[in-house]
């Protein structure tokens, strides 16, 4: 007895190799020797392992997942054991270009939704054989296939067996996209910086696992986990690394530096308008004091949403022009 699920086994595989094979040659074994049973399944065995991807299981339990994983399950009479098939295939997206991390000279490919097609993008980019890949199912219920990659003897063993362990102490009824892991393996929960860096492109992924990091890919997900991860790396673009490293550098230190401006501007401003006024001109004391003159707000709430005190002749909201039966001073808060 053959068994699979249509639409997520190829039928075509199963249908020309696996049944008509089966058919033809144990049928015609059975015409020469119809007496000897044993020997009609040890011929089937044979067939079976000519396959290829041929695995063997003894419990229900792992029939049930081997066979609602698209694997074609094979049953002999008269035996305790069921031989498994690879034989998944389902409908999938093909490999097109990402649509959030897009890249100007690197490659356009991101990935998809099946775990091994992400695999295979990976693979295809770092053909060593020290690249290991570890999958284990996750979930209760939908037992989602997370696959744990690294290239041995680059990263440190101790970030590994921590992912391993982590991973492993995952117990949720179900994993639908890779956000449920993230949260769950994830350093300071009540942080508010993340922790976890995700990524859609390959080869962002391909230049991490060279630095000696450690990627989290899931069934399902488009996208891969890279642990562990500093707040530095949330700086860092994918187009640096197919450009020259002092211009790489130079807009490195460019995004540090607007960084600190945003998050250090509005403070200073509140500090030196609020308590220290002497450290500013009197002119521009005076300028500033002119412009927050019909402004109701202190200088924090200000700094959070600043109000122009400029009038305009029309109001300007969009590319329609604005709305005139609404007054100038609803289009003076940005």
């Amino acid at each position: 007895m053959v068994v699979y699920i249509d639409g997520l086994s190829d039928t075509t595989v199963i249908n020309s190799y696996i049944i008509d094979m089966l058919s033809r040659k144990v049928d015609a074994a059975s015409q020469t020797e119809p007496e000897d049973g044993m020997h009609t399944a040890a011929l089937a065995r044979e067939l079976l392992f000519g396959i290829g991807s041929i695995h063997t299981v003894t419990e229900m339990a792992s029939l049930y997942y081997n066979l609602l994983s698209g694997e074609a399950v094979i049953l002999l009479d008269g035996h305790d054991h069921a031989y498994c098939a690879d034989t998944r295939q389902w409908k999938g997206r093909d490999v097109t270009e990402s649509t959030n991390q897009t890249s100007v000279r690197g490659p356009k490919e991101s990935f998809t939704e099946t775990l091994r097609t992400n695999t295979a993008l990976i693979r295809r980019k770092i053909k060593d054989p020290r690249l290991w890949l570890e999958t284990i199912a996750i979930g209760r219920v939908t037992k989602t296939d997370i696959t744990l990659m690294y290239i041995n003897g680059v990263a440190k063993p101790s970030v590994i067996e921590t992912a391993r362990s982590r991973l492993g102490a995952i117990d949720i009824d179900s994993v639908l996209d890779s956000g449920y892991i993230e949260e769950l393996v994830e350093d300071g929960k009540y942080s508010l910086f993340p922790t976890v860096y995700n990524t859609e492109l390959p080869d962002n992924v391909a230049a991490q696992l060279l630095e000696g990091k450690v990627a989290i890919l899931v069934d399902g997900s488009p996208n891969a986990l890279i642990v562990p991860t500093q707040l530095v790396s949330f700086f860092q673009s994918t187009e640096d690394y197919y450009q020259r490293a002092i211009y790489a550098s130079l807009l490195r230190i460019l995004r540090f530096v607007s960084v600190f401006i945003s998050l250090l501007l509005p403070s200073l401003y509140i500090a030196i308008t609020t308590f220290h006024r002497d450290m500013l001109p009197v002119s521009l004391l005076i300028s500033l004091a002119a412009q927050r003159e019909g402004v109701p707000f202190p200088a924090f709430v200000e700094a959070l949403g600043r109000a122009r005190p400029e009038t305009y002749d029309r109001p300007f909201c969009g590319a329609g022009g604005g709305d005139p039966g609404l007054p100038v001073d609803y289009y003076r808060f940005l």
